[in-house]
């Protein structure tokens, strides 16, 4: 079994203005395919080709794919709402874009490329981390947000926003909880 090196790096101050921002989540999709959530294009630094986030249990990752000189190169993000830390996660490999057999082909790095690409990314995470950290608080929420309750009893809300309009529990529920990731009452 080969071992794989990866560069973390923690930044505990980085942006305290997210502790408990719970809503962000539902500030940032463009697109919602369901349990992931492509960020909107309008929120991307430069040389970022997609960012895509997961949400779990206050725990935001934020995938970013960015266009390098080699190829596409992925990082990982993930901020712990409950204290506003940030951890990134760099591994020493990209990818083409390329797909054989349904599987994408991935290519090493060596240590000093990972360091320039990490140099070279670095700016961009931040500039992305201070862009989502002014998005305005509670927009969703302060909308006709149905779930809104749950952020009222407690502060924290697990659901993604859909607004009271777009939620129809008469018209085609199963399809809905389907297509909203919500798994039907026995």
């Amino acid at each position: 079994m080969k071992l794989e090196k990866k560069f973390i790096i923690n930044d505990n101050n980085r942006i305290k203005q997210l502790k408990n921002f719970y809503e962000l989540k539902c500030n940032l999709p463009g697109k919602i395919i369901v349990g992931i959530f492509v960020v909107s294009k309008d929120l991307y630094p430069e040389n970022v080709n997609c960012v895509t986030t997961e949400y779990d249990k206050g725990h935001l990752t934020l995938n970013m794919f960015f266009d390098t000189d080699f190829g596409l190169y992925l990082t990982f993000s993930v901020i712990d709402l409950h204290n506003g830390k940030v951890t990134t996660q760099f591994y020493p490999r990209y990818f083409k874009g390329e797909e054989i057999d349904n599987e994408v082909k991935l290519y090493p790095l060596n240590t000093e490329q990972t360091e320039k690409l990490i140099d070279f990314c670095l700016p961009s995470i931040d500039k992305f981390l201070k862009t989502i950290s002014k998005l305005k608080r509670n927009y969703p929420c302060s909308k006709d947000c149905f779930y809104k309750n749950k952020k009222g009893k407690n502060g924290k809300c697990d659901k993604m926003y859909i607004s009271q309009t777009e939620y129809t529990p008469e018209k085609d529920k199963m399809r809905q909880q389907i297509a909203l990731g919500i798994k039907g009452k026995k």
